[in-house]
């Protein structure tokens, strides 16, 4: 079975059901899945809202992007006038078309039918050069919140100080995991592995080379406090 992974996200079944078809047409295996509610709210980052992801091979995004957003314009005379692209302006119009992933092929199209009703037409090298530009854009790997990375480091090292709090207020050690300890374990681990999938199928790491130096940082104290627990539990209490 082929390893699928998250090509685009919709907002209704129909929407990415009607995307696979096209693709499977083309021989492309897809999937939709439902998202849950709290995948939905980690990794968008915003309140939960239903949406439908839409998973196909990696090495089949390049080909998708070719069947989905070719030169193709939509059927200006098809296109309601209520339309919200209507609307907008040549330069909001021309953004669509350097993010597809972000806007679907069917404001796609219909992006490319009412520029070239403007007069504005779009090359397919001026189409090359803008999912270069946009590819290299999602490439940069960004530093995280300095906020999360207190936080982090704050629930690693809490395990340390209840630890010694317990030891220092009692004859008899009683090692202590709370909670926190567990949270910093998260965080450090969302850090490390967490990637970002690229328009032309490839994933990289989501956050740059400091932040992740910070994660394994998080990830090595909360090791290091589950040994010291372990030795504790093993020399001291017993």
């Amino acid at each position: 079975m082929q390893n699928l992974i998250a090509y685009q996200k919709f907002p209704t079944a129909e929407d990415a059901s009607r995307v696979a078809e096209l693709l499977r047409a083309e021989g492309i295996t897809c999937e939709v899945v439902k998202l849950q509610a709290k995948l939905a709210a980690v990794y968008i980052g915003t309140e939960y809202t239903e949406q439908y992801e839409l998973q196909i091979p990696q090495e089949s995004f390049v080909r998708a992007n070719k069947i989905l957003y070719s030169d193709a314009a939509a059927d200006i005379s098809n296109i309601d006038t209520s339309h919200p692209l209507y609307a907008m302006t040549d330069d909001e119009l021309k953004d669509i078309i350097a993010k597809p992933d972000e806007w679907g092929p069917e404001n796609y199209s219909v992006a490319l039918a009412l520029l070239k009703s403007r007069g504005i037409s779009i090359s397919a090298t001026q189409r090359a050069q803008l999912e270069e530009e946009r590819i290299n854009t999602r490439s940069e790997r960004k530093p995280i919140s300095g906020y999360v990375l207190v936080l982090g480091y704050a629930c690693a090292l809490m395990p340390f100080l209840l630890n010694g709090l317990h030891y220092y207020n009692s004859t008899k050690v009683i090692p202590v995991w709370y909670f926190p300890g567990f949270f910093g374990v998260l965080i450090g681990a969302l850090i490390v592995v967490s990637k970002t999938t690229l328009p032309d199928g490839r994933r990289i790491s989501t956050f740059d080379n400091r932040t992740i130096k910070h994660g394994l940082a998080i990830l090595g104290m909360n090791l290091l406090a589950w040994v010291i627990n372990g030795l504790l539990l093993a020399f001291v209490v017993l």
